[in-house]
């Protein structure tokens, strides 16, 4: 299935992806979060993961394009105790093929996921 999603077929132009990367962020948020989660499915363009540290200890957040930590990592971010961390992809993102897991290695850690849902333009693959 996997190989299906990430086929030739399935993937955007530079133009088109242009015009995604502009689109509206939705915000997509986990609270509490000591273990990892697959927090959204699909395609999207990911633009920014930030978050809340809550322990006594200094937590590093990976991201992962999957349904799980084999996926292929996009980014990690850490915070020390109490503070915040925060991960930018750039003004175009990056494109996520299957979604995005997040883990981070203590917690818990509450924060957003910022990403453009392509699921939801009709001329995207897979539509709906």
């Amino acid at each position: 299935m996997a190989e299906k999603l990430r086929g030739q077929d399935l993937k955007l132009s530079y133009e088109a992806m242009s015009v995604f990367g502009d689109m509206p962020s939705n915000p997509n948020a986990f609270a509490a979060l000591s273990a990892g989660k697959f927090l959204i499915s699909g395609r999207w363009i990911l633009r920014q993961v930030s978050f809340v540290n809550n322990t006594a200890a200094a937590v590093v957040l990976s991201c992962y394009d999957g349904q799980d930590a084999t996926g292929q990592m996009v980014g990690v971010v850490s915070a020390a105790a109490g503070l915040t961390g925060e991960m930018s992809f750039g003004p175009r993102g990056v494109l996520l093929e299957m979604g995005l897991f997040i883990s981070p290695s203590a917690g818990p850690v509450s924060g957003s996921a910022l990403a453009v849902p392509l699921w939801t333009y009709n001329i995207t693959p897979p539509s709906n």
